[in-house]
């Protein structure tokens, strides 16, 4: 039937949910059925300018991308830059094209020696008349698709960073909408990223698919450790495998951890990926990315085989202007071949089929839970340069390990965090913070200083200090609001998409009063264990004998060890969320009435946020339960929390108790 309707195109309509659950190989038939954006995987059309997938045809071709005899458009430019180098000789035009010229002594003899200009010449000739130069241009140009187009929002978005963040031009769906349109028997390849973990592990796939059917790919994870550290990258490995098999019940064979942006294991990954597999995973994750790295690999290496068909014609190619072009190539490649990529959530629309060597995978829209808030989020920023920014990320091994910078915050100030957030400290409370994203943290003085700031308009001074827009917001109003679990030693706040930040409590304990948290409505964030404990051997706290070190030698005496994940503790928690209804004035810092008692007010309200942390924590150990009971699961992690135990201001928190009061 596939191939009645490849011969007769117009023969008949048939609905594309019945391609899909009848075949796992069948988008590659719609696809030439009708065009598609190559970045986005939307329908293309070129009727109106207004609806998606409109694109401007290109002079001198159908829609099918067949291409007429019309020559193709040069800049002014290009012409006569290419009139003017064909008069020089073949030694000049090596020079000019090469840039050597511009190096120093020592580089020019690197090069000279690197390219053994004394054994051959640049100017040789292969046996078709073809100088160095020319057969490195042959070898390293890109050849795109006649058949691929982009859409006029793509291209909108990736060269002019211009676009509108709605539902309609950027789609965000939820994981089990995204799942209906992948055929039931099709492997997935769910990827989640290291700067995140793990918010981007949704385990509702799990009621639509076995764990042993999904396999699990770590992205980002030049993010989290040095590619150098072969032991790091083994800990974390081995950390995500347990993990997921002590959660999940996924084989650990099924677990592989990559960068794709820097090609990390690419082969290897080629491999780990199963024919036909659906890539899916949250919005931001970097499928595209990925599916990109794999393309690029099979691309150079197909590249280093001409290369070496080329020295068999006897022409010697230079190193140097190997590295240059290769380079060229490089940044061609990832921009006109392949799915697209953006920084926005939402970027891809539709399942786009992509064939990496004798394989054929798909880049799947990206879902998120929290999808009705991402796009207020997103059209708040003032720059799309902030949004790449933050995504982009920092590197654990550089800011959140015990050597990296820290500041010293002390309560009552608050960190601002560009307006996506603000954390309040109890006051008395002393925290270093080690910063592990690109968010540009300040400092208030309070709270009230903080409300008052949003309430008459962020100062000129302060505009760099906030990536959105911010006028006319509110706390009250326009935050949500959030209670800090209570945590004993050092924590890491993670971000959803953005990192996290490492806080670590410092000197004596003064209070039992909770961090509050401040949300900007698309903003996530959880509570985790530090996640270096897990990847990296850390101090240990006690001797080579097991005696516990004083807090004075902790850094000479103390043993290194690593920790394995287990079931015996949550290894993040949710944040407890506060209805608005719940805050006063107090609370907020507003001036209150000189006959009101500031204290016992205060004492009220830290009482109610005491209150509702433990009965959001009953709330969530029930409905565990309830969930063992359906899956005649063992996890009883939560067994230390009986119903005697309530959090207060008499509450003596220590390493055996520190996870009572979080909530996965």
């Amino acid at each position: 039937m596939l191939r009645l309707l490849l011969q007769n195109p117009s023969f008949t309509r048939v609905p594309k949910s019945f391609i899909r659950s009848q075949s796992n190989i069948a988008l590659p038939f719609l696809y030439k059925l009708e065009p598609k954006c190559r970045s986005c995987g939307i329908k293309l059309q070129t009727d109106d300018a207004s609806k998606p997938g409109y694109f401007i045809q290109p002079s001198g071709t159908t829609i099918t991308g067949a291409s007429s005899n019309e020559k193709k458009y040069t800049k002014n430019e290009n012409q006569v830059f290419e009139k003017l180098s064909h008069t020089l000789p073949p030694e000049d035009q090596e020079l000019l094209l090469s840039n050597t010229f511009n190096a120093g002594p020592a580089q020019q003899r690197e090069n000279k020696q690197q390219d053994n200009v004394g054994t051959v010449t640049s100017s040789s000739l292969n046996n078709k008349g073809e100088t160095v130069h020319e057969v490195l241009e042959k070898i390293y140009t890109v050849e795109p698709d006649e058949n691929s187009h982009d859409c006029i929002r793509c291209r909108q978005m990736t060269y002019n960073s211009s676009y509108e963040m709605d539902s309609e031009n950027y789609p965000i769906d939820q994981l089990h909408h995204v799942l209906h349109n992948i055929p039931i028997e099709a492997p997935l390849v769910y990827l989640f990223s290291a700067s995140d973990f793990p918010m981007g592990i949704n385990p509702d796939v799990f009621q639509f698919r076995k764990p042993q059917d999904v396999y699990f790919v770590m992205t980002k994870t030049d993010k989290l450790i040095e590619k150098s550290k072969e032991a790091s990258q083994n800990y974390t490995r081995q950390f995500i495998q347990d993990y997921l098999h002590i959660q999940y019940k996924v084989p650990r064979s099924h677990v592989f951890i990559s960068s794709g942006k820097n090609n990390w294991s690419v082969k290897q990954l080629y491999h780990f990926i199963p024919n036909g597999a659906y890539i899916i995973g949250n919005t931001n994750c970097g499928k595209s990315t990925l599916i990109k790295s794999l393309l690029l690999d099979e691309e150079l290496q197909r590249k280093k085989d001409q290369q070496l068909n080329s020295k068999a014609d006897n022409v010697k190619l230079p190193p140097s202007l190997i590295n240059k072009m290769k380079q060229k190539f490089v940044s061609s490649f990832l921009t006109k071949i392949g799915p697209g990529i953006s920084y926005l959530p939402g970027f891809t629309r539709d399942i786009i089929p992509v064939e990496v060597g004798l394989k054929l995978v798909y880049d799947v829209p990206g879902f998120n839970t929290h999808f009705e808030k991402m796009h207020q989020l997103y059209d708040s920023f003032k720059s799309p340069k902030d949004i790449h920014r933050l995504i982009k990320g920092a590197s654990t091994f550089e800011r959140g390990i015990y050597k990296s910078p820290y500041i010293t915050i002390r309560g009552p100030q608050v960190v601002n965090f560009e307006g996506l957030g603000f954390l309040q400290l109890p006051k008395g409370g002393i925290y270093q913070l080690r910063n592990v994203t690109n968010l540009q943290t300040h400092v208030f003085s309070d709270i009230l200083k903080t409300k008052k700031i949003l309430q008459n308009g962020v100062p000129r001074a302060l505009e760099n200090k906030f990536a959105i827009d911010v006028s006319g917001k509110t706390i009250e109003r326009d935050y949500e609001k959030f209670l800090v679990p209570p945590f004993y030693g050092t924590v890491d706040l993670v971000f959803e998409n953005f990192g996290y930040l490492n806080l670590k409590p410092v000197g004596s304990k003064r209070t039992n009063e909770l961090l509050k948290l401040y949300l900007y409505p698309g903003v996530n964030a959880i509570l985790r264990d530090p996640i270096t404990n897990y990847i990296a051997k850390t101090f240990s706290g006690k001797d080579k004998h097991g005696n516990v070190v004083d807090k004075s030698e902790y850094f000479k005496k103390s043993r290194f060890h690593l920790i394995r994940y287990k079931e015996s503790h949550p290894i993040c928690s949710q944040l407890c969320p506060l209805e608005r209804k719940e805050t006063s004035e107090v609370d907020e810092g507003v001036d209150v009435d000189m006959d009101v008692d500031v204290e016992q007010a205060i004492r009220k309200i830290r009482d109610e946020e005491y209150r509702r942390l433990n009965e959001w924590v009953r709330e969530g150990r029930q409905e565990t339960k309830r969930q063992n009971r359906s899956t005649m699961s063992g996890n009883d992690y939560g067994r230390g929390l009986e119903s005697e135990y309530s959090y207060n201001n008499e509450y003596d928190m220590d390493e055996r108790t520190k996870f009572n009061f979080w909530r996965e």
